[in-house]
């Protein structure tokens, strides 16, 4: 799966952006760069928030928190968000992102002029003549197509909206997603002669991730809950708001997120014990994770996962994390440096979610490593995902230099000056 082009016409602080991502290209790991105020975190998150939430209707507010300032001019009737290219299975499918206001409900053409040789009941006629269409009385609901396209075979009774959605939808490819106000929506329109398109976005949804710094999680959130976590009295601290975005967006990632290392390393283990009892023989899986940990870090620090009664090959629990250095003196996280953590948990992050033939959107991946590491991070995500592609939102010089300069991909204004 692979992300080929990004346009937005105009969002927030991007305007007139037209980035291609070569699929031909090895490795496929894009920087993006630009000084700051250029964009790139929210390209990353428009990106995601399109991608992984049109399909999901638990997701939608999401959406809604992004447009929150999002307006269409006077006299328009719709307005583009972005268009995204993506490559799934071989096929390149365009889904452009848009939204409209009432006034393109109420230029839609009805079901009796769409089929004017159709004999339709006269009640659903006169409800077609008289009714003035407004997102206001639409909800969520309907954001299943299928239930949109079999209204009328199955003769359900429409209400106004969803009667004349209905045919537009099956006549122009294009798909309601959610209500963002009450005078605007948001659609996405696709098309493939080979493909279904919304079960090709509810793969990618699954396929694409937005792994950030903790404090770009601020991003998510909608006028109110921004301003609760100023408030001393608000019982919705930042850490918490944090730590409910990552539970209800499983693909949503922040770099300090070492705590899933324990969970890994059982998992690891368990996969051992469980050989053992299939074939008589242990498993190497959490040799061979603990071998790639250990390599990892410098100095010739090894990591130590302390267990109930310390039996390998059990399914104790492994209660905490502790690392050894080569004299044997044992030491914590904390006692690791910021690079050290950072490369460890991107690691865990890869592996311990079986991120694979996935979009992979990485926002200040640099910050904490030295001018060395920011070179070998590219190395290192193509050894750990070989076959994901990676887009890297970066403010390094030296990230870039270990790529191509057509790999490298620029908005205004660009951290690299002809």
């Amino acid at each position: 799966m692979r992300l080929v082009r990004v346009q937005i016409p105009e969002f927030r602080a991007l305007k007139d952006v037209d980035i291609s991502f070569e699929p031909e290209f090895n490795p496929q790991v894009f920087p993006l760069g630009s000084l700051n105020g250029g964009g790139k975190s929210t390209l990353l998150q428009l990106v995601f928030v399109l991608l992984h939430c049109s399909v999901q209707r638990n997701k939608l507010y999401l959406i809604k928190n992004l447009l929150e300032k999002f307006e269409i001019e006077s006299g328009e009737t719709q307005r583009t968000i972005a268009i995204i290219d993506v490559l799934i299975d071989g096929q390149k499918i365009q889904f452009k992102f848009f939204c409209c206001n009432d006034y393109f409900l109420q230029a839609l053409p009805s079901y009796q002029e769409l089929h004017p040789n159709l004999d339709i009941d006269p009640i659903l006629r006169k409800i077609s003549e008289r009714v003035v269409f407004s997102f206001k009385s639409f909800t969520n609901n309907i954001s299943k197509p299928d239930k949109l396209l079999n209204i009328f075979n199955d003769l359900v009774p429409p209400n106004s909206e969803e009667f004349l959605i209905t045919d537009y939808l099956r006549n122009h490819n294009i798909f309601y997603v959610a209500k963002i106000s009450d005078s605007m929506g948001m659609f996405f329109e696709a098309y493939h002669n080979e493909v279904n398109v919304w079960t090709a976005l509810s793969d990618i949804s699954k396929k694409v991730f937005l792994i950030s710094p903790s404090n770009q999680g601020y991003l998510f959130l909608n006028k109110t809950e921004r301003r609760s976590v100023f408030t001393s009295d608000s019982d919705n601290t930042y850490d918490k708001i944090l730590k409910d975005l990552k539970y209800c967006i499983p693909n949503f990632f922040t770099y300090d997120f070492l705590d899933v290392l324990t969970e890994v390393l059982r998992l690891a283990r368990d996969k051992d014990f469980d050989e053992k009892l299939k074939t008589g023989v242990y498993g190497t899986h959490y040799e061979q994770l603990e071998n790639a940990i250990n390599n990892l870090f410098i100095d010739g620090k090894k990591i130590i996962p302390l267990t109930i009664d310390q039996k390998r090959h059990t399914k104790d629990a492994i209660q905490s994390m502790g690392f050894k250095l080569p004299s044997g003196e044992e030491i914590y996280p904390e006692d690791l440096s910021h690079g050290e953590l950072k490369r460890l948990a991107i690691f865990v992050l890869i592996k311990y979610h079986d991120i694979n033939n996935s979009i992979v959107l990485m926002d200040e991946i640099e910050n904490g490593f030295h001018p060395d590491w920011q070179y070998q991070i590219v190395r290192d995500l193509v050894e750990w995902g070989e076959n994901n592609q990676y887009i890297l939102a970066t403010h390094s010089y030296e990230l870039c230099n270990a790529l191509t300069p057509a790999h490298v991909k620029e908005l205004d204004p660009k951290l690299v000056k002809n």
